[in-house]
């Protein structure tokens, strides 16, 4: 039989009626039909009401029912070319009753939804389109509280009824009687069915996917972790393993973070974990080196085959950075991810100048300009970041110098991701598969099948120079479930889906377009206190290094603890903070810089002035010695600041360079100059060659008696009293000497 193909003036007819039918069916229901009495899987024939009724219960209907019920797999993926459509899930009593005669019925809307913006309502828990219809199969003939049994529904494709291509609202709705011997609906859940009937003839859709992988990587300075979150993740069951392990030879881009493959490497080697994040001595062994290892050469293997492009150095947050006056980080950060690429073994692995995602896949104009400046040329956006005149997958930005291209993300596939249930775990995500993680997983696939249909179904007939329409899938840092069974599908023969590489995005046809920055884009960043807090950091750091001496540097030209990205740790970790990971976490985020700013701080407290006491001047000028003690284990190079508070009595040279050496002290003579005697005080201060001061200051007391001059005086004087009392008895002595010789003795005889 000659396939059917589906006209242009099917889809004008659908567009301007059937789309109004199907979303006010979607928004009613019709009256529930009383269990039938057949055995099994029996299909008897279920009339359909004439006057259908809001089936959408309230939010306090939704919470109170007894049973949770979660769909955990539907098939085939291709259900029309099937002859039987089945539906798996699990059923939980959350109730505190016993549940008896649970009975699993097909839930079905008949009205195709033909409007992607539609689909994401389908999902709602909140929503039940569509009749319960007479398939059932008996799930359990009883449920305790707290118990939980699985079951499957097999359905006919006949018995659908579904004629027509589109997309569906089909699912499972429990009834069960109560301890009290009521009967009711005790649990439903709704997901999205593609139905593209066998015959209909429609173009293969593209499908581009390019996943970001990155983590938040609590390293400290001191190499310890704080948390063991990181290789949690990468053990199997956590979220990055599973990411890498989906499809692997699916056309997908991995956007790779490289301090995320580093900090692997780091684990692979043995690791430890503070128990006490304030303590560093609180470390113990982690226990995840061999899972590291695995996960670091799977990403080894991925970029050796094309698949991966780096991102930025941490994925440091861009937009924030440069909003705070930071955005030469972002920079920096280009940088380092193409050093680390080479150090950590990443061969293969494209730089992400080539293609960059900012954060959220949304980016303002002036860090798109300091990007495209910093050789950017090519970035992947949210299609709601840029205004286009036309559909496409791909903008031209006028954008500094240079024009950048944009590959831009389907919006409402990106909501797919990002609106899922958060029942995939967290960052870490080391749980097994749950049935609500594979629930959440399985609506996400049948979404994303459902928008590549109806965009299959509403493509241009004549696609133009670009050939086939392709939509791009991104991922971000808010997905909340692993898109691990999401992405399998790709590896499976889907009519109206076909994987591409991401080029195909780039070398469809291209239209021009602007850059919006939403105000929801600036609320989602990482928070003013936060990166004020990462500005403290970064002046520490800059102080930090401006107190190597240049003996430490010399020789290969670098200090010899840079990491495999090519920075300072300390720089390293400043740029692990600014990480837009951490917008979810920022209690931890934090904790990180808080730790990193103790760290220099504690190093710079090794480096102080030792008082010696009073000092004490003998003359109007002198010299006294001042120690600096470094107990670091290398060399710095400071300025000794001296400031007296009366600088017109008593003067100081300002500054006085010293070199000290790793772990000893070096004592220096100041000169200093009082033109009276008393009692000053002189502050004593380090810092940087710069002028930036560190440390608590030194206050020293000089006392300046001038006893020089006076001691000059006294001898003076006493000399001169000395000389006097000679000249007196040598007088004395030349009269006595002249006295007559010849006067008698007797005259000179005193008469009695």
């Amino acid at each position: 039989m000659r396939p059917r193909p589906v006209s242009p003036a099917w889809r004008r007819a659908v567009w301007s009626g059937t789309s109004a039918l199907a979303a006010l069916a979607l928004s009613l229901g019709v009256p529930a039909v009383a269990a039938p009495s057949g055995p099994a899987n029996s299909v008897p024939t279920v009339p359909v009401a004439a006057t259908p009724v809001p089936t959408t219960p309230s939010d306090a209907e939704v919470e109170a029912e007894p049973v949770l019920l979660e769909l955990t797999a539907l098939g085939p993926i291709d259900a029309a070319a099937a002859p039987i459509v089945t539906f798996e899930g699990m059923l939980t009593n959350r109730s505190d009753r016993p549940l008896t005669v649970l009975n699993a019925y097909l839930r079905l809307s008949r009205v195709p939804v033909l409007d992607r913006a539609d689909l994401a309502r389908i999902a709602d828990p909140g929503f039940r389109p569509g009749a319960r219809q007479g398939v059932f199969v008996l799930a359990a003939d009883a449920l305790a509280p707290g118990a939980s049994v699985p079951f499957r529904l097999d359905v006919a494709a006949g018995d659908l009824g579904l004629s027509e291509p589109g997309v569906y609202a089909a699912g499972v709705e429990v009834l069960a009687t109560d301890a009290d011997g009521s009967r009711g609906v005790v649990g439903r859940a709704m997901t999205a069915l593609p139905w593209l009937p066998s015959g209909t003839s429609t173009p293969a859709v593209g499908v581009a996917v390019a996943w970001p992988v990155t983590a938040p990587v609590d390293r400290a300075a001191d190499g310890t972790y704080l948390t063991d979150d990181l290789g949690t993740a990468m053990a199997p069951g956590g979220r990055l393993a599973a990411l890498l392990g989906t499809a692997p030879d699916a056309p997908i881009t991995w956007l790779v973070d490289p301090a995320v493959v580093e900090a692997a490497a780091d684990l692979a080697g043995g690791y430890d974990v503070r128990r006490d994040l304030a303590d560093p001595a609180s470390a113990r062994p982690g226990t995840r080196d061999e899972a590291a290892e695995a996960w670091l050469e799977e990403v080894r293997r991925l970029a050796g085959t094309g698949h991966v492009t780096l991102a930025p150095y941490a994925d440091v947050d861009a937009v924030a950075l440069g909003r705070a006056g930071l955005g030469a980080d972002a920079v920096t950060a280009l940088d380092a991810a193409t050093e680390a690429a080479e150090t950590l073994g990443l061969d293969g692995a494209d730089d992400p100048r080539d293609l960059l995602r900012p954060p959220g896949g949304l980016v303002d104009l002036p860090t798109a300009e300091r990007l495209s400046a910093a050789g950017v040329t090519t970035l992947l956006l949210d299609a709601v970041g840029v205004r286009i005149g036309a559909a496409a997958a791909a903008a031209r930005l006028d954008v500094g110098s240079a024009p950048l291209t944009a590959v831009l993300a389907d919006d409402l596939l990106r909501g797919v991701f990002a609106s899922t249930p958060a029942a995939a775990g967290t960052s870490s995500g080391l749980e097994p598969p749950t049935a609500s993680r594979v629930e959440a997983e399985l609506g996400a696939r049948q979404l994303l099948l459902a928008h590549t249909l109806l965009a299959a179904m509403f493509a241009p007939t004549e696609p133009g120079p670009g050939g086939q329409t392709v939509l791009v899938v991104s991922g971000d840092e808010t997905s909340t479930i692993s898109p691990a069974a999401v992405l399998a599908t790709l590896d499976q023969d889907v009519p109206w889906m076909q994987p591409v590489p991401l080029d195909a995005a780039i070398a469809s046809p291209m239209v021009d377009g602007e850059l919006v920055y939403p105000d929801a884009a600036v609320a989602g960043e990482l928070p003013a206190a936060y990166l004020t807090q990462v500005i403290s950091l970064q002046q520490k750091v800059g102080l930090r290094a401006a107190l190597r001496s240049p003996a430490a540097a010399s020789g290969a030209g670098e200090p010899a603890d840079l990491d495999p990205a090519g920075l300072e740790p300390t720089t390293a970790a400043r740029l692990r903070s600014a990480s837009a990971a951490w917008r979810a976490e920022p209690a931890r985020a934090a904790a990180m810089v808080a730790e990193a700013a103790a760290t220099i701080d504690a190093e710079l407290g090794r480096i102080q002035i030792i008082d010696g006491g009073g000092i004490t001047l003998s003359s109007q000028t002198g010299r006294f010695p001042i120690t600096v003690v470094n107990d670091l284990a290398e060399p710095v190079t400071v300025q000794l600041t001296l400031s007296s508070r009366t600088p017109a009595r008593l003067r100081v040279p300002p500054t006085t360079a010293i070199e000290v050496p790793a772990g000893a002290r070096t004592t220096v003579d100041v000169s200093a100059e009082a033109n009276a005697n008393g009692q000053y005080v002189v502050d004593a201060q380090l810092a940087t060659a710069t002028g930036a001061r560190f440390g608590p200051a030194s206050t020293l007391t000089i006392r300046a008696t001038d006893y020089d001059t006076v001691a000059w005086i006294v001898m003076g004087v006493a000399g001169g009293l000395l000389v006097i009392g000679s000249a007196r008895r040598l007088t004395g002595r030349v009269r006595a000497a002249r006295r007559p010789a010849d006067v008698p003795a007797a005259a000179q005889a005193v008469e009695p």
